[in-house]
């Protein structure tokens, strides 16, 4: 095979994959977190579903430890405004009920999946069971590079840091590929 037969196999290799995952019910989550220095608890999450684009869950929270200048520095939300914000523990059924047993695709290089199980445990809920997908890591597939293809050149859209804008970005590249 020919270098740009390589890269066109491992494309469609990633297109079967993903629409594999799509069939098997696959929902993204996205998050922002308190910090980005080490393991963080979410400050808000988003879960769609994949295979009919719907949002089955969208939510801010109050975290048990301040938002550092790290968090504070990525989207802004600060201790006031999150104040009055239910904890995750809320909505715990909710988010178990849309993740366990499921294929979670997370875009970033950040360990979301650390960052939410971590989460979970700090507030003494029970760990979720699910398959955690990092698409970026597919997506260096996809392009062919050791290096990390952020959300804009994957998507060749414009992203935002924003957690709802940027899952259905996400969404977006999948339909695309």
């Amino acid at each position: 095979l020919m270098a740009g037969e390589v890269i066109e196999k491992e494309q469609q290799d990633v297109a079967h994959q993903l629409a594999q995952w799509v069939d098997d019910g696959a929902v993204i989550v996205n998050m922002a977190l308190t910090n980005y220095d080490g393991l963080a608890e979410v400050v808000e999450l988003a879960v769609l579903s994949v295979a009919d684009e719907s949002l089955l869950l969208h939510s801010f929270y109050r975290p048990s430890v301040p938002v550092s200048s790290s968090g504070l520095a990525v989207h802004g939300y600060t201790d006031s405004l999150l104040a009055d914000k239910p904890v995750i523990s809320d909505d715990y059924e909710r988010l178990r009920a849309f993740l366990a047993e499921r294929t979670v695709l997370f875009y970033s290089s950040l360990q979301l999946e650390a960052n939410l199980r971590y989460t979970l445990d700090k507030h003494d809920l029970e760990p979720i069971e699910f398959k955690s997908i990092n698409l970026e890591d597919v997506m260096k597939r996809y392009y062919d590079t050791n290096y990390n293809v952020s959300l804009n050149k994957a998507s060749g859209l414009e992203t935002s840091d924003n957690v709802l804008g940027d899952s259905f970005i996400v969404l977006a590249m999948i339909n695309e590929i």
